[in-house]
């Protein structure tokens, strides 16, 4: 313990305490910051949503909506949440990423799930990013009907979360892998879908257009030559000349295809 004894000591003393105290509130201040920032976003999502169930409880004429329909809403909304769909603060810096690093990104993020697709492991590696391009993501709703039993496949869809059921029921290796409608890929001719698929609970696909799959194989000699149905088909023509706009952003898409392959 130091006593002050004179004029300038205590002085001294007192300009120590000042900035010692005003030390110590920075940390208790930045501590506490730090805590409630773990928290931050689950707690603005929670205020959204108890305005989200106070509306649908009553709409403002003494009605609200059925039980069904209001876990249907916040089943969905948690999903995108759970997504980082909503409050999330990287979308929009992400937003501002130039369109060759955003489909970098893209490729890193949906190449593990496309490579469960049987088709493309007869293909070289950078298929995998040309079909990434023409990927599209689709957040579905619990009891969506992602393709019914008998009418013509146009996508094929891959599950990256929620869960699925398939009816009539198929293998669990199947249902496992969360593959619809991989089948419309494989052949030029329409193909029809062996098995009505729902979302059993909100859920994150992705969605390979048929059309686009095929026009990207079908361009390409090197993918031609692995996939032997092009060559069997009488239907399939020639591809039409491209134009030297489609030619360079086909030769920048080689480029960045060559450099993710390479990079992984």
């Amino acid at each position: 313990e130091v006593t002050p004894e004179n004029q300038p000591e205590r002085l001294y003393v007192m300009i120590f305490m000042f900035f010692a105290f005003s030390a110590f509130a920075i940390c208790v201040a930045l501590i506490t910051q730090t805590f409630f920032k773990f928290s931050e976003r689950k707690r603005m999502f929670d205020d959204d949503m108890a305005q989200v169930r106070m509306y649908m409880r009553d709409f403002g004429d003494g009605v609200g909506a059925s039980d069904k329909v209001q876990a249907s809403v916040k089943g969905y909304l948690k999903h995108l949440f759970d997504t980082r769909k909503m409050h999330a603060k990287e979308n929009t810096i992400l937003g501002l990423l130039p369109p060759h690093l955003r489909s970098k990104l893209k490729y890193e993020r949906l190449a593990p799930k496309l490579q469960k697709l049987g088709i493309l492991k007869n293909l070289p590696q950078k298929a995998a990013f040309y079909v990434n391009e023409i990927c599209e993501i689709r957040d579905v709703a619990a009891g969506t009907c992602i393709s019914k039993r008998g009418t013509w496949a146009e996508s094929c869809w891959v599950l990256v979360t929620g869960r699925l059921v398939w009816s009539p029921h198929t293998s669990p290796e199947y249902i496992t892998q969360g593959i619809v409608d991989e089948e419309c890929l494989r052949n030029l001719k329409p193909v029809r879908s062996e098995y009505t698929v729902a979302a059993v609970q909100a859920a994150e696909l992705i969605q390979i257009d048929k059309a686009a799959f095929m026009q990207i194989v079908c361009s390409h000699e090197d993918f031609k030559a692995y996939l032997s149905f092009l060559d069997q088909s009488p239907d399939h023509a020639p591809s039409e000349p491209q134009s030297p706009t489609s030619q360079r952003q086909r030769a920048e898409l080689d480029s960045m295809a060559t450099t993710a392959v390479i990079l992984s």
